[in-house]
């Protein structure tokens, strides 16, 4: 009787570690937004005078690098949640609790890179804005193309934060096999 019992609890236990590990995410997502934002506003201080700071009703006094980056903690947490929910899930396949963190916070590590190297690489792409030059004249935007390159390096960013989310689910679903193919020969499992 004492067996079934224990496994229940061994379930319930890794289990409870899923909040854990989403929580860990959106820490991650929200340091991503922070750094994320302290590049774009280097690109564009207009992209979050004119738009973000009032977005988010950051007050004037932090109108700076500091509220950009407080734009990007608020704008970026939920991401760990959105990116971290089905790697969290899949990883309790793993066969010890320790194997699914390494392997969720090695995830984690990776689609923050890739996001970032997006966002960079899209400051390569010159930004066409001649569309938008009348809105952004008529909003007092100085310089339109800086304005769109920060925009279009959040949205890049965001496009790669989405496609890592896939990324790691199959990443993971690979590492649980891999890990319970290992302990099933005996190989052990850190």
């Amino acid at each position: 009787m004492g067996r079934p019992r224990g496994k229940a609890l061994h379930w319930l236990g890794r289990l409870l570690l899923v909040p854990g590990l989403l929580l860990l995410g959106c820490v991650v997502a929200a340091a991503y937004g922070a750094l994320h934002n302290q590049i774009s506003y280097r690109v564009a201080p207009e992209y979050f005078h004119k738009l973000k700071f009032i977005q988010f009703a950051i007050p004037e006094d932090l109108h700076g690098p500091a509220g950009a980056a407080l734009v990007g903690v608020e704008a970026s947490w939920w991401m760990g949640l959105f990116i971290g929910f089905l790697p969290a899930l899949i990883g309790l396949g793993m066969p010890r609790a320790r194997q699914h963190l390494r392997a969720f916070l090695a995830l984690c590590i990776l689609v923050t890179l890739l996001a970032l190297a997006a966002g960079l690489a899209s400051l390569f792409f010159p930004v066409s804005p001649e569309d938008y030059a009348g809105l952004l004249a008529s909003s007092g935007v100085a310089d339109p193309a800086a304005f769109w390159q920060a925009a279009q390096m959040h949205d890049i960013a965001y496009m790669a934060g989405e496609a890592g989310m896939f990324l790691a689910a199959i990443a993971m679903a690979l590492m649980t096999t891999r890990a319970r193919r290992r302990a099933a020969q005996g190989g052990g499992a850190n």
